[in-house]
């Protein structure tokens, strides 16, 4: 069939396509509401007619389920497990964990947790309070023992005699103090001017972990640990975070098959996110293939399809010439050029090629694309174990009955 011209024809057009005897009435009306229809009858191009298939096949599989004719859902993250071969799984975690105890076993961390924490190891919470710590990034251990202040449940603040006590960064002057209270007891320690430069100078190391940023002074609680964590992060291939953590909690990190990192990101005038992948080399590539287009699903939605040549062509031509006369040339003289040019479907309505010229601008360099949040991709993961967990169950609970012939014909013997 030739390209259609009238809403008659396309609508032929687009059952032959569906590879079915005729359209249902509902689908085509939603198709009309939504201007998918006037698109592809005014500009037959094979963008448009693109997107009215897939809306179409979209609609009808939606039907036939019984539900609304609306937008569906994004694809839900998926745990990580169920992208890569269990076996491929379970020589990570196991890998990782032998790695643990590769470091567990190191003197240099024995004698760490040993000396700072003889108690044992920190929870999540006790953790995450003593990386909040002022106190930490600048005394040492000694001062904590000198003046019976407990390393892990304690609070810090700062405060001087201009101002109420503020837990943010202060305003350094001759008077700031650190006010550092605990269950039982207080501390007030004077900082001078030297203690803030330091913090702030060039050459102090600086230790990025959990969304904290900060200096750790010489001599401080956290410089005792950064040395370790250092070499356990260079020997190991840990970042200096996870070895952190992991001298804390002794929660390690899990080398996965296939990790993907997004870089990029939105900016004020284009939108670049690209998928950055480590792959460990035993990983299959059918792994790397199912992690990829899930996070394409999960990135670009329903909205994948790619730009025809006719319409990148169109957007080069007039992004270059609009570039060469400043801005000064007119929707009909890019029409007339670009009807001469041949280098693609000529124009007779100006109105539509300076459409499609801004379409394609906007899918171009605003890309609508999504980063799902871990906290999200979390609570999917548990609620596919649960859903996992009850279809077991079901299934164990149903074992060995007869099935069930609810709903069904009974035959009767023949006489």
């Amino acid at each position: 069939m030739s390209i259609p011209t009238t809403e008659k024809e396309l609508r032929r057009w687009l059952a032959k396509r569906l590879r079915i005897a005729s359209l249902e009435e509902p689908v085509w009306k939603m198709l009309r509401n939504e201007g998918y229809v006037r698109d592809a009858v005014d500009h037959p191009h094979e963008e448009a007619l693109g997107d009215l298939v897939e809306r179409a096949r979209i609609l009808r599989r939606f039907r036939s389920h019984g539900r609304s004719l609306r937008a569906p859902r994004r694809p839900v993250p998926l745990a990580p497990e169920k992208l890569v071969t269990h076996g491929e799984w379970q020589r990570a975690k196991v890998f990782s964990a032998q790695i643990a105890r590769l470091v567990t076993g190191r003197r240099d961390v024995r004698e760490l947790r040993a000396r700072v924490f003889p108690q044992g190891l920190l929870s999540i919470s006790q953790a995450r309070d003593l990386l909040r710590s002022c106190a930490a990034r600048y005394f040492p251990l000694g001062f904590f023992r000198q003046h019976g202040i407990p390393l892990v449940e304690h609070r810090t603040s700062f405060f001087d005699s201009d101002r109420p006590p503020d837990i943010g960064a202060p305003s350094w002057s001759e008077t700031t103090r650190l006010l550092i209270e605990w269950p039982g007891g207080n501390h007030t320690e004077p900082l001078t001017w030297e203690v803030h430069l330091a913090e702030t100078a060039p050459a102090t190391p600086r230790l990025a972990i959990l969304g904290t940023f900060f200096g750790v002074l010489p001599g401080s609680v956290f410089d005792e640990m950064r040395t370790p964590s250092t070499e356990i992060a260079e020997h190991y291939d840990w970042s200096e975070a996870d070895a952190t953590w992991f001298i804390l909690t002794g929660k390690w990190p899990l080398f996965r098959p296939v990790l993907v990192r997004p870089t990029g990101g939105w900016q004020h005038d284009h939108t670049h996110l690209r998928l950055r992948f480590e792959v460990e080399p035993w990983a299959s590539s059918r792994s790397v293939l199912n992690v990829f287009r899930h996070m394409q699903r999960l990135v670009l939605g329903a909205r994948g399809r790619p730009l025809s040549a006719q319409n990148l062509e169109l957007f080069d031509f007039v992004s270059e010439r609009v570039m060469q006369s400043g801005g000064s040339v007119s929707w009909g003289t890019l029409r007339d050029e670009w009807n001469r040019s041949a280098r693609g479907v000529a124009y007779l309505d100006r109105r539509r090629l300076a459409r499609d010229f801004k379409r394609t601008g906007q899918k171009l360099m605003f890309p609508p694309v999504n980063w799902p949040s871990a906290g999200k991709a979390e609570v999917e993961q548990k609620k596919s174990a649960s859903g996992v967990r009850r279809l077991a169950a079901k299934r164990t609970q149903t074992k060995g009955r007869p099935p069930s012939t609810r709903g069904k014909k009974r035959l009767r013997p023949r006489p």
